[in-house]
């Protein structure tokens, strides 16, 4: 009894199915005869004149023409928005004024001094009468007339003649040794110098004659 009933079930799904589908496949045919209400049939409707005058126009089209132009014209490439929307503008440079270049005045100048001769400046000439004195080498002053004889000696071994003048020094009595005299200053320097070189310390003294 309930397979009799089962199989009735099943029967009853698989006609209800059939029906169903039927139904749905009319309806599709129906939908598709109908005319679309929001469709303008009209629009791409054309008038004869307007196809007529473009059928002519293609019959006689030269796909050259275009390149063809006036003589000596160019043709400028086609720069569509893609082809540079992309780079930035260029940025114009600041206008800026020439500066004038003012040479150093050092600069001159040394370039002045480096182009001319360097001459050498000659001493300033001596105004000085060296006929009105003479000049002595003093290598010493001593309190003790036997410090100034061990002076002299020392000067006298060094290869000089030296002598000891005697004079008075707030009330004192010193002693001098002296090499001299020579009638030239430059004489007497040079011998300084020497005396210097070898420990001897000297001065040069002028004396009017």
């Amino acid at each position: 009894m309930k397979t009799r009933q089962t199989g009735g079930t099943l029967a009853g799904i698989l006609i209800g199915l059939v029906i169903g589908l039927g139904i749905a496949i009319v309806v599709a045919m129906v939908v598709s005869e109908m005319p679309t209400p929001f469709i303008n049939t009209t629009a791409n409707t054309r008038p004869s004149t307007l196809d007529s005058t473009e059928a002519e126009r293609n019959r006689v089209w030269n796909p050259n023409a275009p390149l063809a132009g006036a003589p000596g014209a160019t043709v400028k490439a086609d720069r569509t928005p893609s082809a540079w929307s992309d780079a930035p503008d260029p940025i114009p440079e600041p206008e800026t004024e020439p500066v004038a270049v003012v040479p150093d005045a050092l600069d001159a100048l040394a370039a002045q001094a480096a182009s001319s001769p360097s001459t050498p400046t000659p001493p300033p000439a001596s105004t000085v009468n060296e006929g009105a004195y003479q000049y002595f080498v003093q290598v010493g002053a001593f309190r003790s007339q036997s410090d100034a004889n061990a002076q002299r000696a020392r000067v006298t071994m060094s290869g000089w003649d030296a002598h000891i003048t005697q004079g008075t020094q707030h009330g004192q009595p010193i002693y001098r040794v002296r090499v001299g005299p020579f009638n030239r200053s430059a004489d007497a320097g040079n011998l300084k110098q020497k005396l210097d070189g070898q420990g001897l310390d000297s001065t040069v003294l002028r004396q009017a004659r």
